[in-house]
C-alpha cells in the first residue's frame, strides 16, 4: 500500500479458497507490518502465527466464533454485553485457540443497521437464515486486532479497515475491464503466456493511475476503474506489442 508494489502473484484451482490461502502472505511479513483481512480468510491460527512474526493484523470478527473472558476463561455473551449506541473495546480469548486479541465494536447508524438486517432477512439461502443475535450485531461495526489502545483509538479501526476497499476496486478493474477472465484455454502453455500478458497489463494500468495521483493535484482523484474502463480498450495492442506480433496476429492468436 505504501509503495504501490505486488510483492506476490500466485495462480491456483477456482477450488482452492480464501482460508486455504490464508498463509500465502506470511512468508512476506516483517516485523511492525500490518495485514488487513476480511472474513474468507478469519482463520484463527494464522492470527497467532502473525503475532508470533511481530506483525499486526486487522479483521472483521466471524460471528458465529465464540469468545472468552481472558481472566475467568468463562464464555462471553457479546450481544448481553453491548449496549444501543454504545462503542465497546476490551481484549478477549477468540475461539477454542483462545488467542487474545483486542475486539471493538462501533455503533453504525440506524439506517445502515435497517438496510442490513433487511439483506440478511431476504437471503435466499436457508443455511443462512440470521438468528437474533446476529440480527443484533449487525447494528455494529465489529473488529479484532493486536494493535494496542496506546496506538489506534477505537474510533481509528473502522478507517484504517477502509483501505481494504482499495483491494476490491483492484480486483473489480482487472476483472470488469481488464479481461482477466478471458483467457486463452486451448492449450496449457497458450493458457500460462495469456495469464502473463494479462496480469502484466494489469500491473501496468494499477501503476499508471498511481503515477497519475502523485503527478496530479493532491485534490484530484484518479479512478482507477474509469482509468481501467478505458484502457481496457487497448489490451490487445498492448498484448501484441509485449509478443512482438501484430494486432491482427494477436487476435488470430487469441481468438
Amino acid at each position: 500500500m505504501l509503495h504501490s508494489q505486488v510483492l506476490l502473484l500466485g495462480l491456483s484451482g477456482f477450488t482452492r479458497n480464501d482460508q486455504a490461502a490464508s498463509t500465502d502472505s506470511l512468508s512476506l511479513l516483517r516485523p511492525g507490518d500490518l495485514l488487513i483481512r476480511d472474513l474468507g480468510y478469519f482463520v484463527l491460527k494464522v492470527f497467532q502465527q502473525i503475532g508470533l512474526l511481530g506483525a499486526f493484523f486487522l479483521s472483521r470478527y466471524r460471528h458465529d466464533v465464540c469468545l472468552f473472558d481472558p481472566q475467568s476463561g468463562q464464555p462471553i455473551d457479546l450481544a448481553g454485553l453491548l449496549r444501543s449506541g454504545q462503542s465497546f473495546d476490551q481484549e478477549i480469548l477468540l475461539g477454542k485457540e483462545k488467542v487474545r486479541v483486542r475486539l471493538v465494536a462501533q455503533p453504525v447508524a440506524q439506517a445502515l443497521a435497517d438496510e442490513r438486517r433487511r439483506k440478511a432477512k431476504s437471503n435466499r439461502d436457508r443455511r443462512l437464515n440470521p438468528s437474533k443475535r446476529k440480527l443484533y450485531l449487525l447494528g455494529w461495526n465489529i473488529f479484532v486486532t493486536n494493535v494496542s489502545r496506546t496506538v489506534w483509538p477505537a474510533g481509528a479501526l473502522q478507517p484504517i479497515y477502509r483501505l481494504r476497499w482499495r483491494i476490491e476496486i483492484i480486483f473489480k478493474a482487472w476483472k470488469s475491464h481488464l479481461g482477466l477472465r478471458q483467457l486463452n484455454c486451448r492449450s496449457a502453455s497458450l493458457l500460462s503466456l495469456s495469464v502473463l500478458t494479462k496480469l502484466l497489463f494489469c500491473i501496468a494500468v494499477y501503476r499508471l493511475c498511481d503515477a497519475l495521483q502523485w503527478t496530479g493535484s493532491a485534490s484530484h482523484h484518479v479512478s482507477l476503474l474509469r482509468l481501467a474502463r478505458i484502457l481496457g480498450q487497448c489490451a490487445c495492442w498492448f498484448a501484441a506489442q509485449l509478443l512482438d506480433l501484430s494486432v491482427t496476429q494477436w487476435l488470430q492468436w487469441h481468438l
